[in-house]
């Protein structure tokens, strides 16, 4: 996909994963880990005040 061609690593390798570049990039931060940033869309799926719709929430939790 050439628009993911300029991503950070992480967010191709988190798509290849099942978590869609377009929410992780989202949360991504310069100097996240992959491990970090799963950690943090895992805790955006929990938190009551969330930007991610339901649907979003449900595809990261399956996905992560």
């Amino acid at each position: 996909n050439m628009s993911s061609w300029f991503k950070p690593d992480i967010l191709k390798e988190l798509d290849e994963e099942g978590v869609p570049i377009q929410i992780a990039e989202r949360y991504y931060v310069e100097g996240n880990t992959k491990a970090t940033l799963r950690q943090r869309l895992l805790e955006e799926c929990g938190n009551p005040n969330t930007r991610l719709s339901e649907f979003e929430q449900v595809w990261l939790r399956d996905a992560l």
